[in-house]
């Protein structure tokens, strides 16, 4: 599954609630985005049909209802799989995650 980088912003609100979310949360939750309101729901269709993301239920709003979904992967195994996906050295990997956070420890 690829997700693009504007699909991974809503993948972390959706992680980031843990409860399932309507377009509306999503925006409002969704402070520094990078795609438009008017685009999300397309975007919402994507994900689904990449099966990212799935409509959990219908939520009560104050004029109807609306959708709202969850992730169907963990970030865990979202970089889990893009880890084997792309043969990273797992190690070498971790490594390197070591070194970028004591990095930004020190400039701190």
């Amino acid at each position: 599954m690829n997700l693009t980088k504007k699909e991974m912003e809503v993948m972390q609100v959706l992680w980031n609630r843990k409860a399932p979310m309507t377009a509306s949360e999503i925006i409002e939750a969704s402070v520094e985005r990078t795609w438009s309101e008017q685009s999300l729901y397309a975007m919402l269709n994507r994900m689904v049909d990449k099966k990212a993301i799935s409509l959990d239920r219908y939520k009560p709003t104050a004029t109807n209802s609306a959708k709202a979904y969850i992730p169907l992967i963990s970030l865990e195994e979202y970089l889990v799989k893009k880890t084997f996906e792309y043969d990273v050295d797992a190690d070498k990997l971790i490594q390197i995650i070591i070194e970028k956070e004591a990095k930004k420890k020190e400039d701190q």
